[in-house]
Order: C-alpha cells, then structure tokens, then sequence
C-alpha cells in the first residue's frame, strides 16, 4: 500500500483515544489531564492523541481540525467511522477510556518492574 493508505487497525487503545473526538475540547482537555502521550502503545493512538494535542494548543479544536491533521484518508475515514458510536454517551465513553488507558500503563509499568526485579534476584 501507498505510505498513508495502509489499513489502519482499531484496537482497543485507539477506540479509548477516539471517544476524545469531539467539538467540545472538555473532553480532551479530561484525558490529557490524566494520560500522556508516552502512555500510548499503539502508534496510531499516539498520533490522534498528539494531532489533539495540536489542536488544543493552537485554539483550533474541531473534528475537521483533527481529521485536517491526521495523515491518511483510511484514518479518517476510521474516525468517522468510529465516532458516531460514542456520541450518545460520550461523557461516559470518555471516563471509561481513561480508565482504560491508565490501567494499560500501570500494567506496563508493573511488568517493566517485575522484569527489573528478576534481573535483580538473578545478580
């Protein structure tokens, strides 16, 4: 496939950090208070998050700034997609994909820990 027209994949990370598209910035605003970038796993996810982000910073928060600034028609076309599913209940669509997120990287820390912890036991 042609650079930014390959398949773009929904996993669960990308769907948490789609349900932030929105007109209203509050949303965002709420999970970047609580999830950074370096959170992220999925590159997909990282880059709709910081295109947010971008948004955010230049007073220009929109769905149409957003799709604007990703870099694929298959991705937009994904958000779009995917959007419609969370607008009935985006508040709560939003807490729980914090949650979500969060407990993803408390995971990846703790196992980053434990990895740490059996090196040491090995020494």
């Amino acid at each position: 496939a042609a650079d930014g027209q390959q398949k773009i994949i929904l996993t669960a990370e990308l769907q948490a950090v789609m349900t932030a598209v929105n007109e209203d910035p509050q949303y965002f605003q709420q999970m970047q208070n609580e999830i950074q970038d370096t959170n992220l796993e999925d590159e997909n996810s990282r880059k709709l998050f910081l295109t947010m982000k971008d948004c955010m910073q230049s007073n220009n928060f929109s769905v149409s700034s957003i799709l604007n600034g990703l870099d694929s028609d298959a991705f937009r076309e994904l958000v779009i997609n995917t959007m419609h599913k969370f607008s009935d209940s985006i508040s709560e669509s939003v807490e729980g994909s914090i949650k979500y997120l969060k407990r993803n990287a408390l995971q990846k820390k703790k196992n980053l820990l434990n990895l740490f912890l059996n090196r040491q036991r090995q020494c």
